[in-house]
């Protein structure tokens, strides 16, 4: 439900001051810069508590369901808040660091304390830690303008309560806060009756999401009793939101939207449970130990439940938003070019301009990332199993038209749309500003989002990788992982599968490791391969002969250019590299170990195929040149060459790596048929750019 609604809750209006009925004083806060910005911006963010964290669940499941509801939450397009109390610092907007510390045993987080609102005082006074309760959470995401606060299962009267008096400040805060809870329901352990008494007495609206009033009971679906009102949109949900804030009331919401059914097979396990640990705490007194109580509880009902209470809670909590493995996943920049063509008489334009022309402006999905994987889709979706060859594109969007832009596109193009996920800030976004004859006079680029994309730990994966830099100053971005990976000692062979710089980027990436202070080349893992390849005189002289003999063909001095050279001192770190040149083609370099080399122990070097190999003690080291495909069209379009290039690349090294001569001429003559469909159209990917019986691509 909580998907659903953000979207509705009325995006794009800020909290005025007077709505923020109980503000605390902002120098006690520490707002996330992500949280602040979409607040002032007027763009949706929902409050997560945090004692589910440090209180509700073991470690690590507590870690995984808290990054799993950031997740659920930043692919509505909203922006997640947990809350929680550090130091005395109430902090708004949690990192993954501090996720990390109050999930983690190890780190003292069971040494916590559950903090309601009674505690913030205590808290903030004594500078003191600790996990944030609903009543808490509720008064502070109010206090700084959150509106909507996604939950587990609320607190409510304890069984015996009208005997001990033991209401969960919860209530009385939802009582006295104007913010709408999303939870499902109240915990089961409670008295649910005397819980919706109680909100009725509060002033509180109690609001089933589904078809019918039957209130949930957390674990199940039905407690047995029914809510006022229930809405069956999120439509209808937002209307009710929007109007409290104009009403001006000073009670809050409760929406509680029941676990499906098909997630409740084991209630009635679960509920047995709950019932003997109930019995249990009255019998050990634990139910007289105040806050401490539900907690004990809880982890009494796991175990006698024999897990199975926990499934229903993280579903219930986090529901994380999981696709179906796609086989190839393009990660990076997806972006809207505006182009701004001027039109009319020839004037001249001054220097010191300070007017507008008449022009057509036209607005063109782009970005590397993007093209990539428009490219290799385009293909796949026409190949003989479009639906098992899905392309995932994980790219930072905002919530705006250029955001809405890229999703809608991707959707018009039949590709998914869960690897899009929002950030606050700016969808990226390029204006170029072209002369009558359409040559590029300036332009401004908005890709801040992209630094958005922080990768805090090196795992060691097994699955293939391919690096495409993109730009000169971005093709070094890749090297302090690859330094960062060297490091596990059982990484044994290279970093990345495939990288595709053209020369430009070669030599930057080139000239970076040789300068740089922690050198990779010259490090034990470079001499390693180096030493393995065993380049000697009569290599030398094979590369000085192909290279005088492309240099006739195409008129490129690789030599001169230090092309290859540079290459294969790459090689350590890239298994494969495919560097374009250009109008002068394609240099492949690749370096093939052991039984992968097999399917080239025929070849040789021959100046005639364009190839030059190189046998070393237990690899082969291959350089081979393919001249640029001829056609006879018009160049209508330069920007998205490359990456239809490596877009088609991508839909073949998906299945195979390069591991005979005549799969790899078939693959870069596909590439390239695809590089030039798109310079002979005005996309940057052909929308003629398809796949045909796997072997050929038609012009």
């Amino acid at each position: 439900m909580i998907r659903n609604l953000i979207r509705y809750s009325c995006p794009g209006r800020k909290i005025s001051p007077q709505r923020l009925y109980y503000s605390l004083p902002t120098r006690f806060i520490d707002i996330a810069p992500e949280v602040e910005e979409a607040l002032n911006s007027g763009l949706p963010v929902v409050a997560l508590e945090s004692t589910i964290i440090t209180h509700g669940m073991p470690y690590p499941i507590n870690l995984t369901t808290a990054v799993s509801v950031e997740a659920q939450v930043r692919s509505t397009g909203a922006i997640p808040a947990t809350i929680a109390i550090l130091k005395g610092r109430i902090v708004v907007g949690m990192s993954r660091s501090q996720l990390e510390h109050i999930s983690d045993a190890q780190s003292g987080a069971r040494d916590l304390i559950k903090v309601s609102r009674r505690d913030l005082a205590t808290m903030v006074g004594l500078k003191l830690s600790g996990g944030t309760t609903i009543s808490a959470t509720s008064l502070i995401a109010s206090s700084v303008g959150i509106k909507v606060f996604a939950t587990g299962g609320l607190g409510g009267v304890h069984r015996g309560g009208e005997i001990t008096w033991d209401v969960s400040a919860d209530l009385t805060e939802l009582g006295r806060t104007p913010i709408a809870v999303v939870s499902a329901g109240i915990k089961s352990i409670l008295d649910v009756e005397r819980t919706l008494e109680y909100l009725e007495t509060q002033g509180v609206a109690v609001i089933t999401y589904g078809p019918d009033r039957r209130f949930p009971g957390f674990y199940i679906p039905d407690s047995g009793y029914k809510s006022p009102w229930n809405v069956n949109s999120p439509e209808e949900a937002a209307m009710i939101i929007d109007a409290v804030d104009a009403l001006g009331l000073k009670s809050g919401v409760l929406f509680a939207a029941p676990i499906p059914e098909s997630h409740s097979k084991d209630a009635a396990v679960i509920q047995d449970a709950v019932d003997k640990a109930v019995k249990e705490s009255e019998e050990k007194g634990v139910n007289k130990l105040g806050r401490d109580a539900t907690p004990w509880i809880l982890r009494r009902v796991a175990e006698l439940s024999k897990g199975k209470s926990l499934p229903s809670s993280i579903l219930d909590y986090s529901k994380p938003p999981l696709s179906d493995p796609k086989p190839l996943v393009v990660i990076g920049g997806a972006a809207v070019d505006v182009i701004c063509q001027r039109t009319g008489q020839n004037v001249t334009v001054p220097d010191d301009l300070c007017t507008t022309f008449p022009g057509e402006i036209t607005f063109h999905t782009g970005g590397v990332a993007r093209n990539i994987a428009e490219a290799a889709h385009r293909i796949l979706s026409t190949s003989e199993n479009p639906s098992e060859a899905q392309v995932l594109l994980i790219s930072p969007l905002a919530n705006d038209f250029a955001g809405t832009t890229l999703v809608n596109d991707c959707e018009r193009l039949g590709m998914p749309t869960d690897g899009l996920f929002y950030k606050s800030g700016r969808s990226a976004t390029c204006t170029q500003i072209l002369d009558l004859n359409k040559n590029l006079v300036t332009g401004i680029a908005d890709m801040s989002i992209m630094e958005t994309m922080e990768f805090d730990s090196v795992w060691f994966t097994i699955f293939s990788s391919f690096f495409e830099p993109t730009s000169i100053p971005r093709s070094v971005s890749i090297l302090a992982a690859i330094e960062k990976v060297l490091q596990l000692e059982q990484y044994q062979s290279s970093p990345v599968n495939f990288a595709s710089p053209n020369h430009l980027e070669l030599s930057h990436m080139f000239e970076t490791m040789r300068l740089s202070e922690n050198t990779l080349m010259g490090s034990r893992f470079w001499w390693s391969v180096m030493d393995d390849l065993t380049l000697e005189e009569t290599y030398r002289s094979d590369l000085a002969k192909f290279s005088r003999s492309i240099h006739i063909a195409e008129g490129l001095n690789f030599l001169e250019k230090g092309i290859p050279q540079m290459a294969v001192s790459l090689i350590p770190f890239f298994k494969h590299l495919f560097v374009k040149l250009g109008k002068h083609g394609v240099l492949v370099v690749m370096r093939l170990v052991g039984d992968k080399a097999n399917g080239w122990m025929n070849e040789r070097t021959s100046f005639e195929k364009r190839q030059v190999l190189a046998r070393g003690k237990d690899s082969v080291l291959v350089l081979k040149h393919y001249s640029a495909v001829a056609f006879k069209q018009e160049i209508v379009n330069v920007t998205g060459a490359g990456d239809s290039f490596v877009g088609s690349l991508l839909t073949d090294l998906m299945w195979d790596e390069l591991l005979c001569p005549t799969r790899l001429d078939e693959i870069i003559d596909k590439a390239q048929c695809a590089a030039v469909l798109s310079l002979t159209s005005a996309e940057a990917v052909s929308p003629r750019l398809q796949y045909n019986s796997r072997k050929n691509l038609f012009l």
